[in-house]
């Protein structure tokens, strides 16, 4: 887990930051994201956590993986009720 992450889910934007030398700020626009997946290996399943993905299109700088949350499904849903 890395306490330097923080992630912010607005209605008009996801923000991945990132301060640990610099600040690194990945920025994705709501009515830009093509899709919303949920994340889960074997023991995050048993353990309820996961990760939610928002990409708006190919590449690294289009992608935030929003990982290590307590229950990834409200948070996906949250994001999908954006779209609307």
């Amino acid at each position: 887990m890395n306490l330097n992450l923080a992630y912010t889910v607005a209605n008009l934007r996801v923000i991945n930051m990132y301060p640990f030398v610099w600040l690194h700020t990945t920025e994705i626009r709501v009515l830009r994201i093509i899709s919303i997946s949920e994340v889960r290996s074997f023991l995050e399943i048993l353990t309820g956590r996961g990760s939610v993905g928002v990409a708006s299109g190919i590449g690294s700088c289009q992608r935030i993986r929003i990982e290590d949350i307590s229950d990834p499904w409200p948070v996906s849903e949250v994001l999908r009720g954006l779209l609307l």
